[in-house]
């Protein structure tokens, strides 16, 4: 394949076989290419696999990943402006791997030492780079040069749409904005939000493909790698954007039932309760991968992501009875959420609390954050999740309900030791008011005294005793008097006002937004460095290692004390001789850099101005030189100076350009239109800006070592020209070409506005 991977991706992609008497041999050649890129792809995400059971002890070998790169370069780089065929099939290749990131080192420092290790994991990583590299720009330049037109009948072609969504969720910047690009450009929008609704409005059924085909990639990719913590950050920022689409008022597309098309199977109606799957499984693995990725990122990186990932849960929940609403408009005479019974829940209802369950017990884990701001959502959160169970007459999992059961125990059984949960008083109480709801009937209510730190008991709850027991302590206390089973077991009251039940609460330090409301800090104090705990749901402190959570706060530097500043005072120093050694420097690094810069870049104005003086039409082994013809002679051994160099090898140079030139014409080389813009005179040189509209191949482009031709298109008339600079813009090339002509001759050159054909000749 290396071998002839050239003339492969010329008929696969190339101008030259666009023609319909190539189609089958192009077909057949870009099958074999693209199948060439997708058995690629598949090696990396092997690797990536079998690495990750390497790192967890489960197969001895760390795989050596070999993809072929010159055929992805090749490929991206022969991609033609009009070919949407070839287009679709490069988004459908990328489009499989879009979910994949680079290896973290923490996550494989372990390992890294083993023989070999390192070469395959670097491995990995390149191969991720080569597939990727020059991807951005063949789909810009397809975006770019086409009109909107062309760009939505490329939307319509098989698989296009549901690619282009799968890449919208990509966590690699690159690929996501190749994505926004073609986008932005069928539909004339900007923003990753309005990329969702335009596809999302314009195309449902293949953008609902797209979503799904991510999410599932995502939940079996996730729960494997120790690094997904970036594909998570964009999965969430991505899917909080599509539930606002949805679901937003007044104009979220699940509130028309035109766009839902009940009717349909495969309408929007119909996505709904599969997309709510699998939006609560991913949050779900997001929950519990989180302490093992917070071991290898920073703490600000974490924090924000985490946020986000909170932001998504509170926005889907908020918005579950729309799409409950609309997976059954059709069963239910299309009434909307608000005109339904909220205590009616249907059988799509009933799944969506179904698939939420998992949520709860792997959301309590983060109940152990001391950022305050994360904390406070997290708790939010949960009491979202248990008044939906509530408000459907949903029990709570049993795992759920004992992760935040044993917050409460904890609260109980704190003592002036080590933390053994980050809520408060006030917050303990919530959630015990929240949890009495699902108790079972003929539970005993759990009665709480609430007293100071220094007579700290608290009743706990008997299951199958007569009554609650004695408080033990220096003063005997009366049972408190029983409460209905959903009401708060606990006195409100008592509760506001007896601060120091939770004498060792540390709290994190305030997030702007609550720090107008407190007094600032004194100078001297240094703030506590945000940690999470772990999330283990054993409360014994056995002196182990922190692990999962609690991780995050290895990575936490401890504060520099600020050195005492020196004392100021008077110095003598001998400035002797200091301004010339100076001046000197200088100096010498001036002259070291005008030298430097003759030997990188030599005048060489005389060799363009002998060589664009020549007649292209000219025929012959010899350049058509004007005057005396320079003579060839055999090279010395030695060099007498400068002058006698030149005097050798400068006709030497003379006869090779022009040969070079000879060999151009037997060779079919693109011909381009371009329009003069304008144009000035320097010495005996012409210095035109010319403009070419039209569409040139992938892989063609002028740098300032060309010499190109200038024809008209009558081909009466012509010049030779050096490449001064070339620039790509939305309108097309621009591009300064530089033409020697003689003042004495009256020839002015090409004039403004006039059209002529352009093509390399020589570099």
């Amino acid at each position: 394949m290396d071998i002839h991977s050239d003339i492969l991706i010329t008929v696969a992609f190339g101008r030259q076989y666009a023609d319909e008497k190539w189609k089958s041999v192009r077909t057949a050649a870009r099958e074999l290419v693209i199948a060439s890129l997708e058995q690629d792809v598949q090696e990396i995400t092997n690797s990536v696999s079998r690495s990750c059971e390497f790192l967890a002890g489960q197969v001895d070998t760390f795989p050596m990943c070999r993809v072929r790169g010159q055929l992805w370069q090749k490929s991206f780089d022969s991609l033609q402006t009009n070919d949407s065929d070839g287009a679709a099939s490069i988004l459908g290749v990328v489009a499989r791997f879009s979910h994949l990131d680079a290896l973290n080192q923490l996550a494989y420092k372990k390992v890294l030492s083993k023989p070999d290790v390192r070469a395959a994991f670097d491995a990995i990583n390149r191969s991720l780079c080569v597939v990727r590299e020059g991807f951005v720009d063949a789909i810009s330049r397809f975006a770019n040069y086409n009109q909107q037109s062309f760009i939505r009948d490329f939307f319509q072609l098989p698989g296009v749409a549901e690619d282009v969504m799968t890449l919208m969720f990509s966590s690699i910047d690159g690929i996501q904005t190749s994505a926004k690009a073609l986008i932005g450009q069928a539909f004339d929008v900007d923003g990753r939000l309005d990329c969702f609704r335009v596809l999302l409005s314009n195309l449902p059924k293949p953008s609902f493909s797209g979503i799904r085909s991510f999410l599932e990639r995502f939940i079996e990719h996730a729960p494997k790698v120790t690094e997904a913590c970036s594909l998570s950050k964009s999965l969430v920022q991505c899917l909080t954007d599509v539930v606002e689409v949805l679901c937003s008022r007044p104009d979220g597309l699940l509130m028309s039932l035109q766009y839902l098309r009940p009717g349909d199977q495969e309408g929007p109606k119909a996505q709904i309760p599969q997309l709510w799957t699998l939006m609560t499984q991913s949050i779900t693995v997001i929950f519990k991968r989180t302490p093992l990725w917070a071991e290898y990122f920073d703490i600000p990186d974490m924090t924000v992501w985490m946020r986000d990932a909170l932001i998504f849960g509170r926005d889907m929940l908020e918005q579950w009875r729309v799409m409950e609403s609309a997976a059954v408009v059709h069963s239910e005479g299309g009434l909307s959420s608000s005109t339904r019974n909220p205590s009616k829940l249907s059988e799509v209802g009933k799944k969506m609390m179904s698939d939420l369950q998992p949520v709860l017990p792997e959301l309590a884990r983060w109940l152990r954050l001391s950022d305050e701001e994360l904390l406070h959502q997290s708790f939010a959160l949960i009491q979202t999740v248990l008044e939906c169970f509530r408000m459907t007459g949903v029990r709570p999992s049993e795992a759920g309900l004992a992760k935040l059961n044993k917050h409460i125990d904890d609260a109980r059984k704190q003592t002036g030791g080590a933390l053994k949960t980050r809520l408060d008083a006030g917050r303990i109480s919530k959630l015990e008011g929240a949890l009495a709801g699902f108790e079972d009937d003929g539970d005993d209510v759990v009665f709480v005294s609430m007293t100071t730190s220094s007579d700290r008991t608290v009743a706990e709850k008997q299951k199958g005793s007569s009554g609650p027991k004695q408080e033990t302590g220096s003063k005997p206390k009366l049972p408190e008097p029983q409460v209905s089973e959903r009401s708060a077991p606990i006195d409100r009251k008592s509760a506001r006002t007896d601060v120091p039940v939770f004498p060792t609460f540390r709290r994190a330090e305030p997030t702007v937004a609550s720090a107008s409301r407190h007094r600032p800090p004194a100078p001297q104090v240094v703030p506590e460095v945000h940690e999470l705990e772990s999330s283990s749901d054993s409360d014994s402190d056995d002196g182990k290692p922190a692990r999962g959570l609690a991780a995050l706060g290895k990575f936490q530097k401890s504060p520099k004390k600020q050195k005492s500043a020196e004392r100021r005072q008077v110095k003598m120093l001998d400035v002797t001789n200091q301004a010339k050694n100076a001046t000197m420097v200088r100096l010498s690094r001036r002259d070291d850099a005008r030298r430097r810069a003759l030997r990188l870049k030599p005048d060489i104005s005389g060799l363009h101005r002998a060589l664009l003086s020549w007649d292209y039409d000219h025929t012959g082994p010899e350049p058509p030189f004007r005057g005396e013809k320079p003579d060839l002679v055999r090279i010395p051994d030695k060099f007498v100076d400068h002058r006698h160099y030149l005097k050798v090898f400068e006709p030497m140079l003379l006869f090779e350009c022009w040969a070079q030139i000879v060999q151009s014409k037997e060779e079919s080389s693109p011909l381009y239109e371009c329009k003069v813009g304008s144009k000035q005179y320097t010495d005996d040189f012409i210095d035109l800006e010319v403009s070419i509209t039209e569409a040139v191949q992938r892989d063609w482009r002028l740098t300032e070592a060309d010499v190109v031709l200038l024809r008209q298109p009558d081909g009466k008339k012509s010049y030779l020209a050096k490449t001064m600079s070339y620039r790509e813009t939305m309108i097309g090339i621009q591009t300064t070409l530089r033409c020697f002509v003689r003042a004495n001759a009256g020839d002015q050159g090409p004039q403004i506005q006039s059209v002529w054909k352009l093509k390399k000749v020589i570099r």
